[in-house]
């Protein structure tokens, strides 16, 4: 045994697998890939867990875990409307969608005359 945590999962990893399906076992025993496929992820993963016995711990890179320099956010904070300010915004958005709608007509309508001509 190389890495002894891989073996800690494992066991912590089964027991909680044991425990949810002795809590809900009409629920664990109608899924058939619980009762008798082998290829389910649960499955997967304690094979995964038992392999990594043989292979050696990754190394703990001890930058990864020192404090991030705290930056301010360059955003803009979001602007709180009132209820005639929503409705504004709410005209203008759905001008803008109508008119973008109207281009879209106008196009397929293009499309269909030219599809016509070239016939």
């Amino acid at each position: 045994m190389t890495n002894e945590d891989a073996f800690y999962k494992f066991m912590a990893y089964s027991g909680m697998l044991e425990k949810t399906r002795r809590e809900g076992p009409r629920k664990a025993l109608s899924e058939p890939e619980v009762v008798a496929g082998f290829h389910a992820f649960e499955a997967y993963y304690q094979d995964e867990l038992l392999e990594d016995l043989k292979r050696p711990a990754r190394p703990i890179d001890p930058e990864a875990f020192a404090p991030k320099p705290f930056t301010l956010s360059t955003e803009a904070a979001p602007e709180y409307l009132d209820r005639d300010g929503r409705r504004e915004k709410f005209m203008s958005d759905l001008k803008l969608y109508n008119e973008g709608k109207l281009e879209q007509e106008e196009r397929r309508e293009l499309y269909f005359v030219l599809e016509k001509m070239f016939d």
